[in-house]
């Protein structure tokens, strides 16, 4: 294959946040490939003379789509990935996407599987998150059922690799409209869905912190897609966000405008599902984690109230929070691991000191 970065565009997007650009920079240095970071603080990123590898585009408290939307439609590679901030996405495994791309045109996207980081008592936690990728499929030839697969179950997406017309196509379907931060993430996973198949593949992929975002320390919640759907307050964006994805199948499939209507808000109504059906939690997760504790020292499992899902979970914590991040790198290969112990070096370097 070609060099990566004349593939594959690597857009790194931040917001007030330049502590983490600068520890996710310093993860692609030596990369090979070229970041193309979009930065709507306020003030331009102090440390850019460290990274001359970076392409930094500066838009100061822009929205996200308006900051996004011009450079996203310049990039001349076939291939973009979104990489957060706070996150890593292996470069490795990102070639892998591509050349699984490379050879099945039917598809638009393609990502693995995918880690965890949090940090409590000074202690860094890695854990398999999105674990439902696994059951993941989004494989019809029929647009509409794909739609409908996007959320059996719903996994985000907008970090898989896509291919650049996939991305520029969710661009211009959400510029114009009334189409919040939250909702940007079902229009890229609709938009993609309408456009092709998506793969998950069986490669470790993507290393995540879970942190707070600017809106929950300013302690603003934006609506999402159950309020926007059940609110009357919000009947007009959810109007706009109908019309712009229903426009968007009619141009991809050349499907009349009612059939285009029709798959969207099928679709819309299998996330919904998604949402409310999710079941209540048990009681006994509402529990103080040292009643837990006691009740599993007396023999007491989960599962004598919970289901077998959560019996194992239980047990995985009991043995410590790596068991199942360990059950998950079994299924990768010996460099994947290695892989994982660079991003840990960073991130352990990162908070070297930090309280």
């Amino acid at each position: 294959m070609t060099n990566l970065a004349d593939t594959l565009t690597l857009v790194i997007p931040t917001h007030y946040r330049h502590h983490y650009l600068s520890r996710v920079l310093t993860y692609y240095q030596d990369s090979g490939l070229r970041p193309l970071v979009i930065d709507s603080t306020n003030q331009p990123f102090p440390e850019g003379a460290r990274f001359p590898n970076m392409d930094y585009r500066h838009c100061p408290d822009m929205p996200f789509l308006a900051k996004i939307t011009r450079p996203v439609l310049d990039i001349a590679t076939p291939y973009t990935v979104f990489c957060a901030d706070d996150s890593f996405i292996l470069p490795r495994a990102a070639a892998a996407c591509v050349e699984f791309l490379e050879a099945h045109p039917d598809h638009h996207a393609a990502h693995g599987r995918q880690i965890s980081v949090t940090r409590a008592n000074g202690r860094l936690v890695y854990e398999p998150c999105y674990t439902q990728d696994a059951s993941l499929r989004i494989d019809s030839d029929d647009p509409a059922e794909r739609l409908r697969q996007i959320f059996q179950p719903y996994s985000p997406t907008f970090y898989a690799v896509h291919r650049t017309g996939s991305v520029q196509e969710f661009v211009r379907t959400a510029t114009g409209r009334r189409i919040n931060d939250v909702m940007l993430e079902l229009v890229s996973a609709m938009t993609g869905a309408i456009g092709g198949k998506h793969a998950v593949l069986p490669l470790l992929y993507h290393v995540t912190e879970i942190v707070p975002s600017i809106l929950d320390a300013k302690k603003r919640r934006l609506p999402g897609a159950d309020d926007i759907c059940d609110r009357p307050e919000h009947r007009e964006q959810l109007e706009d966000f109908v019309a712009a994805l229903s426009e968007c199948y009619a141009r991809r499939t050349g499907s009349a405008p009612e059939a285009s209507r029709a798959a969207i808000l099928a679709s819309i109504e299998a996330y919904l599902l998604t949402q409310r059906g999710k079941p209540r939690r048990p009681f006994w997760k509402k529990l103080p984690r040292y009643l837990i504790n006691s009740l599993a020292g007396l023999g007491w499992q989960s599962g004598d109230f919970g289901s077998l899902a959560e019996t194992r979970a239980f047990k995985a914590r009991q043995q410590g929070p790596d068991a199942a991040l360990q059950d998950l790198m079994a299924l990768f290969d010996e460099t994947a691991r290695t892989e994982l112990d660079s991003i840990r070096a960073v991130m352990a370097a990162y908070y070297a000191g930090r309280p």
